[in-house]
């Protein structure tokens, strides 16, 4: 049994500033880092990360080409948000 994460999204505009809909964004998100849509709101979207840490080099540096920042938390925390980028 391995620690499971959960990262959130943020971006300021809503990612409404890019050429592409706030719907498509998310969804090339979760393909390319295999997660699942938890939820979203004005701003803000959750993923499940499961056993994927989200603090590896690969995530950190291609996780800002879909939002502003991101937040993470693992179930082992209690729900303590730690900023990721």
């Amino acid at each position: 049994m391995g620690t499971c994460y959960t990262v959130f999204l943020q971006d300021d505009f809503d990612w409404s500033y890019l050429n592409r809909t706030k719907e498509t964004t998310l969804k090339e998100f979760a393909q390319e880092f295999k997660v699942t849509k938890l939820g979203e709101w004005s701003g803000w979207a959750v993923f499940d990360f499961e056993k994927t840490p989200p603090y590896i080099d690969y995530v950190k540096t291609r996780i800002l080409n879909y939002c502003d920042a991101c937040y993470y938390t693992a179930d082992t925390e209690a729900g303590l948000l730690k900023k990721l980028v």
